[in-house]
């Protein structure tokens, strides 16, 4: 008789870090999740999505059931081997740790598979699994798996055309090439799962030339973790924008249906599956669904590994070959679920348009093609897509500086000053102090500098400050200027920067406000730049600030000026609010100098 395939756990070398990061005073895992997944998980839970409703079947070790967190969501525990094989804790509580980090209020059930020892009992996991069938679970999370494929013929930077077949279709390229062993009784048994509407993820396993059993059945859903990094790409100007998110090579299977952004300490498929579990649940995922962004995610793969490869040699590749790249962004946008944008009403007229802002389906899955085909267009000049796109891409994912920087790299393109500048602080606000969108927006105000400041009387001036002409025993602004060197009206307000053309300035200044009613974390940080021009007759600003607190900004700043020109009697222009904020920073200033 034959003896049974080791049937394995993975990752057990991290569990401990998994449960060690337990916070118990915030009930939530403090170990570095920074990164697009566990933006785009904060983002739903702001939503107000959490899991509710949705129940996540684990088949692994025992689970301590004492954990605080994790007694309050675990209805039911399920014994398949035989006492005391409920003593292997780690494992099966590092995975519901996870999970119950992704979707808070989702319910667990444990399938207990392993025993004493350690060993995975595969007659167990089987059971398990039609067990799950009967449930009334919605997800099933398998980290574990038997170990197939040596897949030492297949190369991808040799075999480019093949390597197309398999990022398109893995599972039935694989079964092409390596038919599955007869004997292996997980896959079936976890196909079985997924034919009464459940969906399936495991372990796609920790070598590069293997995968695991059942993560290669066309029925589950494979995943494993990748490092992602954020290449620079130099525009025309030679300022740069972000090539959005590039996937490294993996230290673990090639074979993957979806990956996860690798938690620092944290390697092994073990705890990706769950990951991706856990999202399942909280996007309320079904099998239709999940094999439409399937679909999608790997169409748009292609473009945008063929994208990513043009850069640093563009100018030396054939016209054809960006076109074929431009053919393939449209077939992957042709086939999202939904549309959030011009480009996609063009390709999807079927659908009517939606607002991108609360699709946090989108935002999950999607939210690279968009930033990455918006990049795309932008490359290319095509201005009109490139901003349809990038709109969308940051609506989608409110976090993204990439999305951010790259739709005000657009705009900075067009000569849209005002709407890039806003926009490069935002992606300083969510990338604070990075060197590019710093000197972008250096560039910007440089540009800005050079422009004529809006005068008086155009519509350009929102707000603005001058001297009375009624009263004419007081100097005019010019002769004011001259009397006073510059040095002192830069003096004038220290946090603002004035930039000097002639008698004439640009001054701007950086204001930060805490909100903490529109936050994921609790609050954040709005930043917006405040801008006032002098020409010499006039104190003018082009846009009014979003804030109470930039707009009594502005209006301290154009009092100061007044009063270092010696503007005794004003008419001040911006509405009754500025006119007020104005008066009133003018007679403090008036009482401090006395005083």
């Amino acid at each position: 008789m034959n003896a049974l395939p080791e049937c394995r756990l993975e990752s057990l070398n991290s569990c401990r870090q998994v449960i060690d990061a337990y916070d118990a005073a915030q009930d939530r895992l403090a170990f570095s999740s920074a990164g697009r997944f566990w933006n785009s998980i904060r983002h739903i839970h702001k939503l107000g999505k959490t899991g509710a409703g949705r129940k996540v079947a684990i088949i692994d070790s025992a689970c301590d059931l004492t954990h605080p967190r994790l007694k309050r969501v675990i209805d039911r525990v399920a014994k398949f081997v035989p006492p005391p094989g409920g003593q292997n804790l780690e494992h099966g509580t590092a995975v519901a740790l996870l999970i119950s980090e992704i979707c808070p209020e989702s319910r667990l059930d444990i399938y207990e598979v392993v025993m004493e020892e350690g060993r995975v009992d595969i007659h167990a996991v089987r059971d398990a699994l039609a067990a799950v069938a009967e449930s009334d679970a919605h997800v099933v999370n398998l980290s574990l798996g038997i170990e197939r494929l040596q897949n030492g013929e297949f190369h991808p930077a040799t075999q480019p055309e093949e390597f197309e077949k398999a990022a398109l279709n893995p599972k039935t390229w694989l079964a092409s090439k390596y038919p599955d062993d007869p004997s292996c009784e997980l896959c079936p048994a976890a196909a079985a799962v997924a034919v009464k509407g459940k969906l399936v993820f495991a372990a796609a396993g920790n070598a590069a030339d293997f995968v695991y059993c059942p993560a290669r059945s066309p029925s589950v859903v494979g995943v494993g973790f990748q490092e992602v990094s954020v290449r620079q790409v130099e525009t025309p100007d030679g300022i740069g924008m972000d090539s959005g998110i590039e996937r490294m090579p993996s230290r673990q299977s090639e074979w993957l249906d979806l990956t996860v952004d690798e938690i620092d300490g944290v390697l092994g498929t073990s705890f990706a599956s769950p990951l991706r579990s856990g999202a399942a649940a909280l996007l309320e995922l079904t099998p239709n669904s999940q094999a439409e962004c399937m679909t999608c995610t790997r169409l748009s793969l292609v473009p945008m590994l063929d994208h990513l490869s043009t850069h640093g040699h563009g100018a030396s590749l054939p016209r054809k070959f960006f076109e074929a790249i431009a053919d393939n962004y449209n077939k992957a946008l042709k086939v999202l679920p939904h549309v959030h944008c011009a480009v996609g009403g063009v390709l999807r007229p079927d659908l009517a348009p939606t607002d991108p802002s609360g699709c946090f389906l989108c935002g999950h899955m999607f939210g690279d093609l968009y930033l990455n085909a918006g990049l795309f267009c932008l490359e290319q000049l095509n201005f009109q897509a490139a901003e349809s796109l990038l709109i969308a891409a940051g609506k989608l994912m409110p976090y993204s500086a990439e999305a951010a920087a790259n739709l005000g790299a657009t705009f900075r393109l067009q000569g849209k000053l005002d709407d890039a500048l806003s926009l490069y602080d935002e992606a300083l606000r969510l990338r604070p102090a990075f060197p590019n969108y710093s000197r972008a927006r250096d560039f910007i105000l440089d540009e800005m500098a050079k422009r004529q400041p809006p005068v008086w009387d155009s519509r350009q001036c929102v707000l603005g400050v001058r001297p009375d002409p009624n009263f004419s025993g007081f100097l005019s602004a010019v002769a004011s200027t001259k009397a006073n060197s510059q040095k002192q009206l830069s003096q004038t307000k220290r946090e603002w920067k004035l930039r000097w053309q002639g008698d004439c300035f640009l001054a701007c200044n950086s204001t930060t406000v805490e909100n903490k009613s529109d936050s994921i974390e609790g609050s954040t940080q709005i930043s917006e730049t405040l801008c006032v021009s002098f020409d010499g007759k006039a104190l003018t600003a082009s846009s009014r600030p979003q804030t109470m607190d930039g707009l009594f900004e502005v209006a301290d700043f154009m009092a100061a000026v007044a009063g270092s020109l010696m503007w005794r009697m004003v008419r001040v222009k911006g509405g009754e609010e500025f006119r007020r904020l104005f008066q009133m920073c003018q007679l403090r200033r008036s009482l401090d100098n006395k005083l």
